[in-house]
């Protein structure tokens, strides 16, 4: 099974800067280039990877870079959703055709861009504001995730037990409820794609919080407004309190309980979220694409860079 490490995207100077993409898995890397390039490097936000919007001297089109290193880590992971299911050991050639396939011609990678060999594939989903249904999984794709519904269809009794977490909510369907497939998401994380164990904690993190959001979610319920509803909650919701006291965040200074995720954990929430419903809608399950356009408005603040002088 092919083991996904890191989707990193960063600055490499050649004249100018220009902007690559490397996926490390299995002891392999692959870089390709995204075609796009900034005049400085102080244009470019290391931490979250990303183009600095509004800063002086940034691109006009700043947002839309931003967008296609969004949908590049999106189709890589998609691809490795492929790969772990037909249970092949990619090449760096084949991850970079296979993530292409997820992509509008536009915005894959130049070399590829206008590969008819590609331009026949059926990406998964439909665009937003169609009214046209998602495509039925390929049969080689059904029947490779036959266990995985099946275990979904497991009683909800039995795999909170289990898990020791809140069931399903009651009068959803076998094998289609929300949570089941989350459930199942991670099970497929872990036995396929070795998650390490911080990684399976944020996962779980983000069932809690979907669940505390609403028991009854279902895909179809996270169109625009539901993702919107679902930043709002995550800016609300109490932190509850922990050992470590203010070193965890869980206070204020007066001792009171804190409120409210910073926008940097939400914009990984949603992260992992996006994670997931690519899951699902490359499986079949989810057929509402909404979020793929879902961009909402976080204030990402960045750590002051602080020169010293040779005394210091």
């Amino acid at each position: 099974m092919p083991k996904l490490t890191s989707i990193r995207f960063s600055l490499f100077y050649q004249r100018t800067f220009y902007i690559r993409m490397r996926v490390h898995y299995d002891g392999k890397v692959l870089t390709v280039q995204t075609g796009r390039r900034l005049k400085e490097s102080s244009l470019w936000d290391g931490e979250n990877e990303c183009v600095i919007v509004g800063a002086p001297g940034s691109p006009a089109d700043a947002q839309e870079i931003n967008h296609l290193i969004s949908q590049w880590r999106n189709a890589v992971m998609m691809a490795f959703s492929r790969f772990a299911i037909d249970e092949v050991s990619p090449t760096p050639q084949s991850v970079c055709r296979e993530f292409s396939k997820y992509l509008d011609p536009g915005l894959r990678p130049r070399s590829l861009r206008n590969d008819p060999t590609l331009d026949g594939v059926k990406r998964p989903g439909r665009p937003v504001g169609s009214g046209k249904a998602a495509p039925a999984p390929a049969p080689a794709l059904a029947a490779a995730t036959a266990d995985m519904r099946k275990g979904a269809q497991a009683p909800a009794a039995e795999k909170a037990a289990r898990r020791g977490r809140p069931k399903a909510a009651p009068g959803a369907k076998p094998g289609e409820s929300f949570f089941e497939v989350f459930d199942a998401f991670e099970k497929n994380g872990v036995d396929k794609c070795a998650w390490t164990h911080a990684c399976q904690q944020k996962i779980a993190a983000l069932r809690a919080d979907l669940y505390g959001f609403n028991p009854r979610l279902t895909f179809d319920s996270l169109d625009e407004n539901g993702l919107t509803d679902f930043v709002v909650y995550l800016r609300k919701k109490k932190i509850p309190k922990c050992t470590i006291g203010r070193l965890a965040g869980g206070f204020n200074d007066d001792g009171s309980s804190k409120t409210g995720l910073a926008d940097t954990t939400i914009k990984k929430k949603l992260g992992f979220l996006t994670w997931f419903l690519n899951f699902a809608t490359l499986r079949g399950f989810n057929s509402n694409m909404a979020y793929k356009a879902f961009r909402p408005n976080l204030h990402i603040v960045r750590n002051p860079v602080i020169f010293l002088d040779e005394n210091e």
